[in-house]
């Protein structure tokens, strides 16, 4: 390409147009690194910038497949990573998902994972669950609703759901991977990770898509209780909606056993 010849802002959309994990985007940006224009210079400055935390993300990501490529035995040794989201807050389910990942398909990589809570763009996890739904081998995602939390208790809720979300993948597997701690009466074998949702790309992609489904409940209920914040809180139990239970009462959603402190 001949820049020099190139309007400032037709630069940016020349680039803007471009993808920039194709090879020979390393080399535009070389290029333009030496034009001596300095409106140009931080255009590369900038594009250069997005392509490194590109290249970092891909690190990061490459870094998670391989925590679980450790614990492959065979090439037919299947793993799926569980995690639960919702154990604390006052009114919901807890959802609890399962993730069976194809750790060696580059096609079927998921990017920009990560821990779910340092996601922070409502619209990016959304984005990925479908993503993760659409290229996981197998998926899973159970309900616990909050009038059977309120029956069996948050911790026998909690397990039931991982269990369930394990047993209903379709898919006999070998090996599950549990954020911080066993699932109980699991008949395939069963190791915890210490902070898994920040190490394993199974576990990560199973807390994704239990958040947003989740999430995307809360919002439901919000728009049929708009006076708690569900859109807001999803359910925690914040002041604004401490004041509010204590203003209006509970809900048909409210975890009824664990209002006691409230109400």
């Amino acid at each position: 390409m001949n820049f020099d010849q190139m309007k400032v802002s037709d630069i940016k959309i020349f680039l803007s147009n471009m993808n920039m994990e194709e090879k020979n985007f390393e080399e535009i940006l070389n290029q333009l690194e030496n034009d001596s224009r300095s409106s140009v210079k931080k255009l590369y400055v900038q594009f250069r910038n997005k392509l490194n935390a590109i290249k970092q993300n891909e690190l990061m990501v490459e870094e998670f497949y391989n925590f679980d490529r450790e614990y492959i035995l065979n090439s037919h040794y299947v793993i799926a990573g569980c995690d639960e989201v919702g154990r604390g807050p006052l009114a919901g389910p807890i959802v609890c998902a399962s993730v069976v990942l194809d750790l060696y398909n580059q096609d079927k990589f998921i990017r920009n994972i990560n821990d779910s809570k340092k996601i922070k763009s409502r619209e990016l996890k959304k984005e990925l669950s479908e993503i993760i739904k659409e290229k996981a081998l197998y998926f899973k995602i159970v309900e616990i609703s909050n009038d059977e939390i309120d029956k069996i208790g948050i911790g026998v809720a909690n397990q039931k759901g991982l269990k369930d979300s394990v047993e209903g993948l379709g898919v006999n597997v070998d090996l599950v991977l549990s954020d911080g701690y066993l699932v109980k009466d699991l008949t395939t074998k069963n190791i915890s990770v210490i902070k898994g949702d920040t190490k394993s790309a199974a576990i990560m992609c199973a807390s994704i898509i239990a958040k947003v489904y989740r999430d995307e409940l809360m919002i439901k209920y919000h728009e049929e209780y708009p006076q708690y914040d569900f859109l807001n809180n999803v359910g925690y139990g914040t002041k604004a909606h401490v004041d509010a239970i204590k203003k209006y009462g509970f809900c048909k959603y409210h975890r009824r056993s664990f209002l006691n402190n409230y109400i």
